[in-house]
């Protein structure tokens, strides 16, 4: 196993050490990126991506489009009255934030709002710090009514930030989580998520692995759907959320 890979601008001497230890003859990288794929291919080390950006490189790859889950978030908050929906873009690769933002600036022209009413929260490092911070100065600005969080590790340093700041969900503000973990289940008030097709995923991948199979249709990308998951944490919005 590796890690650091992400948001990697050159190949890590860690990598080069697994391929020496491991001795591997295939790799499955959870978000991949051009930097790993570059490195991969010159190891002429048989790669599958499970997300990420395979770049100017022909990579396979098995994703679940962010961008399905994000349009039915903003879709769902536009249209309970939402005009301020804060998007932390933490350590995400530059590719993926300017997707992101393209993504959401149709969104908002589709559906007839000012595209100002969606906040991108911009760092290229990612940390619980980090992101409160980020959090704490739109909060100081004008209060968000709606938090839209990509995955559960960041909502934690999220929620933390919302307790200390008795900020309530969704009475203050709405949230909608992009991704699920079981742990979510013990969360009061149950949040609005997606949960992912991840035993076919996974299928397709173990395919991929052991019997050197292709993806299916000798596909390059196979696309896999989100479901959404209705939660208590989305409020029709009739108040302006409170600054702290």
């Amino acid at each position: 196993r590796s890690v650091g890979f992400v948001s990697a601008r050159k190949p890590h001497r860690a990598w080069d050490e697994l391929l020496r230890f491991s001795k591997p003859d295939a790799m499955m990288v959870l978000g991949g990126s051009e930097v790993f794929g570059t490195w991969a291919l010159q190891n002429q080390l048989r790669t599958l991506f499970i997300g990420g950006e395979t770049g100017r490189h022909v990579i396979p790859m098995v994703m679940v489009k962010a961008s399905l889950m994000l349009r039915q978030a903003l879709e769902r908050l536009i249209t309970t009255g939402h005009r301020r929906i804060l998007i932390p873009l933490c350590g995400r690769i530059p590719k993926f934030t300017e997707n992101t933002k393209r993504q959401t600036l149709e969104c908002a022209m589709e559906l007839g709002v000012d595209p100002a009413c969606i906040v991108h929260a911009e760092s290229e490092y990612s940390s619980p710090e980090v992101l409160a911070a980020a959090m704490r100065q739109q909060w100081h600005k004008q209060p968000p009514d709606a938090l839209i969080i990509f995955d559960w590790r960041e909502y934690l340093a999220a929620s933390h930030f919302l307790k200390e700041a008795a900020i309530s969900i969704p009475d203050d503000v709405s949230v909608v989580l992009l991704s699920h973990n079981p742990t979510m289940n013990w969360h009061i008030p149950t949040l609005c998520h997606f949960t992912l097709p991840v035993e076919d995923i996974a299928r397709a991948c173990a395919k991929w692995a052991q019997h050197g199979k292709p993806l299916a249709g000798n596909q390059q990308l196979l696309e896999f759907r989100p479901r959404w998951v209705e939660g208590n944490s989305i409020a029709n919005r009739t108040k302006k959320a409170r600054p702290v």
